[in-house]
């Protein structure tokens, strides 16, 4: 339209556009918040580290040659990510996944997650012992008590929903899929 046109037929041209600016911003879904989840607690990367210490064992034993641990080694962990995050989104609320990135995002939660990874590494690869971690003030502690006795808490921490993890099918598979690239049957 020619500038010389009226301002109101502009406008009401425009008046779709802005309708559509004003619309309300989706939440995000579920699954969204369970892969900020997976994410933020290194849940993937946990399941690719011992899937990674099986075969390097099965390698230390004489079952699985070298080659194979080391192409283990070199497997990226987010193919695991949106499995894990399915996996997550159907054990937990839409509202505990929210306490739960909540929690995880804050600076406490992401000091827990690095000193359980730690711990979790320390716990799988012997000799593999590193300076204990500064331990948490009373105030941090009484808030990690607290998310673990909210139901994403009892979930995530008390009941450990991801123990079971490994029997999830579609977890299963990219974990086999990545163990038989590395180790040809």
């Amino acid at each position: 339209m020619p500038p010389s046109t009226p301002l109101l037929p502009r406008l009401l041209l425009l008046a779709p556009a802005l309708t559509f600016l004003a619309l309300p911003v989706h939440a995000a879904s579920a699954l969204d918040l369970a892969t900020e989840l997976t994410t933020l607690t290194e849940l993937d990367r946990a399941a690719l580290f011992g899937a990674r210490l099986a075969v390097e064992q099965g390698a230390r034993l004489g079952y699985i040659d070298q080659a194979a641990a080391s192409c283990m080694a070199g497997k990226p962990h987010q193919p695991l990510t949106a499995p894990i995050a399915r996996y997550l989104a159907a054990q937990l609320t839409k509202k505990e996944l929210q306490a739960a990135v909540g929690f995880y995002g804050s600076e406490l939660g992401r000091r827990l997650v690095q000193q359980e990874n730690q711990a979790f590494v320390d716990g799988l690869t012997p000799g593999s012992q590193t300076p204990p971690p500064a331990p948490f003030s009373k105030a941090e502690q009484a808030q990690i008590d607290a998310f673990a006795r909210s139901p994403a808490g009892q979930k995530l921490i008390t009941r450990s929903v991801m123990r079971n993890a490994g029997r999830d099918p579609a977890i299963a598979k990219v974990v086999m899929r990545m163990h038989d690239d590395c180790v040809p049957r």
